[in-house]
């Protein structure tokens, strides 16, 4: 498992919203012919495993945490990345 911390402070709302769209997911309503449709898009937390632990700390897979890690650094967000034992 891999813990992910991040530093939002200082960071533009946009930025603030695609890492929580990324990790939360989102939904989205959109009208077609008249209907209104809902999609929904699950977060990383919404994968087996994925755990919250506290403000803008996660604990995830390691293929989840290498993903998290790519978005952070692609809109330049600090942060910091650590491999940990999780026993049962």
């Amino acid at each position: 498992m891999h813990l992910v911390s991040y530093d939002v402070r200082g960071l533009d709302w946009s930025r603030r919203g695609r890492i929580h769209r990324l990790l939360f997911g989102a939904v989205s309503r959109k009208r077609s012919g008249g209907v209104w449709k809902e999609y929904e898009y699950a977060g990383l937390l919404d994968r087996p495993n994925a755990r919250w632990i506290g403000q803008s700390v996660v604990l995830l897979r390691p293929g989840d945490a290498e993903e998290l890690v790519r978005a952070l650094r692609a809109i330049e967000v600090p942060h910091s990345l650590l491999r940990v034992s999780v026993g049962v």
